[in-house]
């Protein structure tokens, strides 16, 4: 072996070593970035948890803010699947909505008063507002149940009430349910926390034909303040044919200036039978305003004994 070949057989032993040492030390600062990383992050549910009590107070609060608060709602429906001896497959209604407390009750329920069907006035918006909030809650049902015989096609419950999943959401609810954490979406500008929901206990919150129905679907929120930006409701039960029925709504919320929060400012529903659509629906809402009722009262003053 001549001196040359030596050398850079010796140069390529140094070139060795040093490449398998620059390897270890890559391995060891690896290994210690990995280490540093687990110790700065939270154990994984840490803090879903944590938005989620988030997501149950600001949704408190959200019902008690609502409260007293009334919106037109234009809702078109279209049931495509009418036979045809029914001339009419799209029906436009214009309602009031209000989200009221009946009296006894701990919990918010918004109603539905139709006021117009395709153009024709059903009733008195302004005498109709005030009967609805002085109403017994028996009184409220029968409202509610009164307008839901104007739906059109298979909405025969009050499955389509843009806030049915908020009530899902409060914390004495919450327990009903299975949340899991379902990655990040952009909603109007806000990086959205995504939670899948499925109802475990029964009996279920919404019932349909004396059943217990389980609730599924999903939450866009706010992970910093607990907001909810959307909404999506997937109902599964049987039709009275006792084929599947199956129901989604979609609602998604938006910030009205006039009240300082967010409020529904579209609903999207499809329900279908044995997988045929055979309803859509989309209800949008606006002039959201307080409503105040002035009450008079007249006191009588007590007798004065004259001398």
């Amino acid at each position: 072996m001549t001196g040359l070949q030596a050398e850079r057989r010796s140069t390529r032993r140094r070139r060795g070593k040093l490449v398998a040492a620059a390897e270890l030390l890559l391995l060891v600062l690896g290994t210690a970035a990995v280490a540093a990383a687990q110790e700065a992050t939270p154990p994984p549910g840490a803090d879903d948890a944590a938005i989620l009590e988030r997501v149950g107070r600001y949704v408190v609060a959200y019902h008690e803010q609502l409260a007293q608060v009334v919106a037109d709602e234009r809702y078109l429906q279209v049931a495509p699947q009418l036979p045809l001896a029914n001339p009419e497959r799209t029906r436009n209604l214009r309602s009031e909505v209000i989200l009221v407390r009946p009296e006894g009750s701990a919990a918010y329920k918004l109603f539905r008063d139709v006021v117009e069907v395709n153009g024709r006035r059903v009733r008195d918006r302004e005498e109709r507002l005030a009967e609805l909030f002085f109403s017994s809650p028996a009184t409220l049902d029968k409202i509610a149940a009164e307008s839901s015989r104007y739906n059109i096609g298979p909405v025969v419950s009050n499955f389509n009430v843009p806030t049915t999943v908020l009530y899902f959401l409060e914390p004495a609810n919450q327990a009903n349910f299975r949340f899991e954490p379902a990655g990040e979406a952009e909603v109007d500008g806000v990086r959205t926390r995504v939670f899948r929901f499925t109802e475990t206990a029964q009996p279920t919150l919404v019932r349909f034909n004396f059943r217990d129905i389980p609730s599924a679907g999903a939450i866009w929120v706010d992970p910093a303040d607990g907001r909810v930006l959307r909404t999506r409701l997937q109902i599964q039960a049987a039709d009275n044919r006792g084929r599947p029925l199956n129901v989604e709504t979609v609602v998604d919320f938006r910030l009205v200036p006039a009240l300082g929060l967010l409020a529904p400012v579209e609903m999207r529903e499809e329900y279908t039978v044995a997988g045929i659509a055979v309803f859509t629906g989309r209800a949008v809402y606006d002039n959201f305003r307080r409503f105040a009722v002035q009450v008079d009262q007249s006191v009588d003053a007590p007798p004065v004994d004259e001398p």
